[in-house]
């Protein structure tokens, strides 16, 4: 059975298992070694995650901090 919450303030929907994939997400570049190896272990457990919050979160969360940052000297 998959649990869909009003999100607070607003008239949108979210699954409970699409919101807690979004947090242990930020858990994986917590400062913490055991906070970080604890949410990796999670996400490879976490099933039923819908497809579009999966592909939307990875790109935005994950995906960003494998970008090349490039300095510019002046």
């Amino acid at each position: 059975m998959l649990i869909e919450i009003v999100v607070p303030g607003s008239e949108h929907e979210i699954r409970l298992i699409d919101d807690a994939f979004g947090k242990v997400c930020n858990a994986v570049t917590d400062l913490s070694m055991l906070v970080r190896t604890l949410a990796a272990k999670l996400l490879g457990t976490m099933k039923l995650v819908s497809p579009k919050f999966l592909y939307q979160t990875l790109d935005k969360k994950l995906m960003s901090n494998m970008r090349r940052k490039v300095s510019i000297f002046f």
